[in-house]
């Protein structure tokens, strides 16, 4: 096929590159095209001198490339096309080095590299997962209890004998769970963000139609947390009442009822918080 001939079928197939592996044998040998004569432009490539001869020279159609069908079929007709593809390839793989080893020499800022980024990148939020047993006792108290699954444990009874030694007699009311995360939670935020504004939602839901608990009782660190938002910090919170903003209410955080039964010793700062609780003063019912 003749060489523009060849240019016209690659550029109507829309290959722009096009390097051949092997020749067959019985086809017709490939001729360069003749190109069209350089135009004489007065500045640029008249200066310079040897540059603009140089340039000159490589258009010009006598000029041949290093391996080109017409070189090699000039010296020798004879000779095997395989060089020729060999050439051709030799050619493209020096470009293909050229050019990969200008990227590796190029410098990259230290900000791109994936372990600086990842150490850069905020922590991911932790997920939450407790089961909640709620209880309202009366338009004036709620309790929230931290449930452990799969513990077979009296922590309704224990509950009943302590509001009993407060004279809170009336007999439990139904509790009520919330669970996290839910049973459907497909590609769903399971932070405790996301788990305290459920348990915000429902106990809102809950308290405007029966009213505002004035004291909340908050047993174990996943009540504490699920319902204020905050890391448990012992010193600051455990045994001590603070004003809940979120609810309007005075809570107190004391260990779970599973931990109270689980160490017998945690009896006694539990009854005396209590009694700072309903009574004021921890010696008025001494």
């Amino acid at each position: 096929m003749h060489e523009r001939h060849r240019m016209q079928y690659l550029d109507a197939m829309g290959i722009d590159t096009f390097v051949p592996r092997f020749v067959l044998t019985n086809c017709q040998k490939p001729t360069q095209c003749q190109l069209p004569e350089p135009l004489e432009v007065p500045g640029a490539l008249t200066q310079g001198g040897s540059n603009g001869s140089r340039l000159g020279d490589i258009l010009s159609p006598s000029a041949e490339v290093e391996g080109s069908p017409s070189k090699a079929s000039s010296q020798n007709p004879a000779a095997d096309t395989s060089v020729q593809a060999k050439g051709s390839l030799r050619s493209v793989s020096d470009i293909l080095d050229t050019t990969s080893k200008a990227i590796s020499k190029t410098p990259q800022s230290d900000t791109g590299s994936p372990e600086i980024a990842a150490a850069d990148a905020p922590p991911p939020p932790e997920n939450a997962e407790f089961s909640l047993c709620m209880w309202r006792m009366s338009e004036d108290l709620l309790v929230i209890d931290s449930h452990r699954a799969g513990a077979a444990l009296p922590t309704h009874a224990l509950l009943q004998n302590i509001l009993r030694c407060f004279n809170i007699q009336q007999p439990m009311p139904a509790a009520e769970w919330l669970k996290w995360p839910p049973e459907v939670s497909y590609n769903r935020d399971q932070s405790w963000l996301a788990a305290w504004e459920m348990v915000s939602g429902f106990l809102d839901s809950r308290l405007l139609n029966a009213g505002t608990s004035k004291r909340i009782l908050l047993f174990g660190e996943d009540a504490f947390r699920a319902v204020s938002n905050e890391k448990p910090d012992t010193s600051r919170y455990l045994y001590k009442p603070y004003w809940l903003e979120s609810l309007e209410a005075q809570a107190m955080v004391l260990p779970s009822l599973t931990e109270v039964l689980y160490d017998p010793s945690l009896k006694p700062p539990t009854w005396l918080a209590l009694r700072v609780l309903f009574y004021g003063k921890a010696d008025e019912l001494k």
